[in-house]
């Protein structure tokens, strides 16, 4: 059995017969350590979600025109 990430905007199509689809919508906690110039974000965070934080501790995020994507499928 094959698992397959979803973190909302899409549905599944197509064959699924035999995935476990998860969905990631949830995860959405983002967490900045400005001091270590880091950011730890769940699978279902929204791009725009992240320089939202990042900005007014002076960071920043690559996260192109796609801010409605999520981390997930930017990274996958």
């Amino acid at each position: 059995m094959r698992g397959v990430l979803s973190g909302g905007g899409h549905g599944a199509s197509g064959d699924v017969d035999g995935l476990i689809l998860l969905r990631t919508g949830l995860l959405n906690e983002v967490e900045m350590r400005a001091q270590e110039r880091v950011a730890r974000v769940g699978a279902g965070v929204k791009w725009g979600q992240v320089p939202a934080a990042a900005g007014p501790l002076g960071l920043t995020g690559l996260c192109g025109s796609a801010i409605r994507s999520t981390v997930r499928s930017a990274v996958s």
